[in-house]
């Protein structure tokens, strides 16, 4: 989280440079706009971009904005009781594909 390059510290392993070159499953991102942690927007856009920005990845940030019940921070995004009639339908919709 705060070096600019995704290596391993110990072996200097690139895991950035060994995603792209890799096909990787489809992606589906969610974050809630209220998440300040580990899962910000900003983080999450920026971690699909250092993977190779595919067709396959779907980002979704999850509030009002964006026409969902809550801003939704890191915890909320999972745990709040509406998350199951707000953002985890579109989220099973996906998995069916």
């Amino acid at each position: 989280m705060r070096s600019r390059d995704w290596k391993d510290l110990r072996d200097g392993f690139d895991y950035a440079a060994a995603l792209q070159s890799k096909t990787l499953p489809p992606i589906l991102s969610i974050t809630g706009a209220n998440d300040k942690q580990i899962g910000h927007p900003v983080d999450c856009r920026r971690l699909l971009k250092e993977i190779g920005d595919q067709d396959n990845f779907t980002f979704k940030v999850i509030g009002k904005k964006q026409g969902y019940k809550h801003d939704y921070d890191h915890i909320n995004l999972l745990t709040h009781r509406d998350a199951k009639d707000d953002h985890f339908q579109e989220v099973l919709e996906w998995l069916k594909g």
